[in-house]
């Protein structure tokens, strides 16, 4: 597999050089993996401005909550807390996703450094 170095604001990826690169206004990167899948491979990166109050645990629980409120079948995987090692937290967690009729698998990092949050999200069929 080929892969080509993406530089994105205060950040580089190698990504396959057969992914699309995209961004939205909500994610500044947005990778796509071929069409050839049920549930489109993708990775997002956004990062965006907090204040000094805001911590990653509550990110991550508001997250919780919202991600419940929207997915259908929302189950938490797995929860890993580091933000006593280096403020960041990371989810898996699966939904359904009725348009495909398939089952969706996310992995979700927030990661709080210098008043910035990075959020890093992975998406595959389950």
């Amino acid at each position: 597999m080929q892969m080509m170095n993406f530089r994105g604001p205060t950040f580089s990826l190698d990504v396959p050089t057969a992914w699309v690169v995209s961004s939205t206004p909500q994610f500044q990167a947005v990778f796509l993996g071929p069409m050839e899948y049920v549930i489109r491979p993708n990775v997002a990166v956004s990062m965006r401005p907090v204040k000094p109050e805001v911590t990653v645990t509550a990110i991550a629980e508001q997250a919780k909550i919202s991600q419940g409120g929207s997915y259908p079948q929302y189950q938490v995987l797995q929860e890993d807390d580091y933000s006593q090692l280096g403020n960041a937290f990371i989810r898996r967690y699966s939904w359904y996703n009725s348009s495909s009729g398939a089952g969706v698998v996310q992995v979700q990092a927030y990661i709080l450094h210098s008043q910035i949050l990075y959020t890093l999200t992975a998406t595959r069929s389950a």
